[in-house]
């Protein structure tokens, strides 16, 4: 949404939210945005580069101002948090019922049934946590509907408006690889209108 629209404000603004971005510590937030610019930059063709560059020259300058070292603090951009170690947990329960899954809500159960407290409440990883507890059918039927989704834009006159839903639904999607958006109702209900107000688009 900032990436469409024009003037200086604008320009402050996207410098301002890659600042933020970069201030927060998260790689996978990193990667979420770069993605979604990416995504913008392939049908806009425009020099989104610009904002990127100054966020992170304004987000370094923040930093150094608070003392911290450039040599140690990258370490806490990349520590994946106990995310392998989970994954492997899922992966291993998966196998027991790999076509239908456990059910919903089965990663919870796994969190109280787990008297020593190592297991979490989300996978941080939704096509993961899909494929536990709806299994192969259900995460087929999503990659199913994900795939008309992108079908449908790419046929539709590709406005402004059309491409920033598209930006939002891909960087969720991004997102999905590491954390869990479709669990988060401010960020799964922005998901819910990428993908439906796609579809009411005129020429659908």
């Amino acid at each position: 949404l900032i990436y469409i629209k024009t003037g200086k404000k604008w320009f402050i603004v996207g410098c301002l939210a890659w600042a933020v971005i970069a201030l927060s510590g998260s790689i996978s937030g990193v990667v979420t945005a770069t993605a979604s610019t990416a995504f913008y930059s392939l049908y806009r063709r425009m020099k989104v580069l610009v904002p990127i560059i100054v966020g992170i020259t304004f987000f370094s300058v923040i930093f150094l101002l608070h003392g911290r070292d450039f040599k140690t603090t990258p370490a806490q951009y990349i520590d994946a948090s106990g995310r392998i170690e989970i994954w492997q947990i899922v992966s291993d329960e998966w196998r027991k019922k790999p076509i239908t899954g456990h059910g919903l809500g089965y990663m919870r159960f796994m969190r109280l049934a787990d008297e020593t407290t190592s297991t979490w409440s989300h996978t941080h990883n939704e096509y993961l946590q899909g494929l536990l507890e709806i299994g192969l059918i259900g995460v087929s039927l999503i990659g199913y509907c994900l795939f008309d989704y992108f079908k449908t834009f790419l046929s539709i006159v590709k406005t402004d408006e059309a491409l920033s839903l598209a930006c939002m639904m891909a960087g969720l999607l991004v997102n999905s690889f590491f954390n869990f958006p479709a669990h988060l109702w401010a960020i799964s209900s922005l998901g819910m209108v990428s993908y439906t107000f796609i579809y009411i688009f005129p020429g659908n």
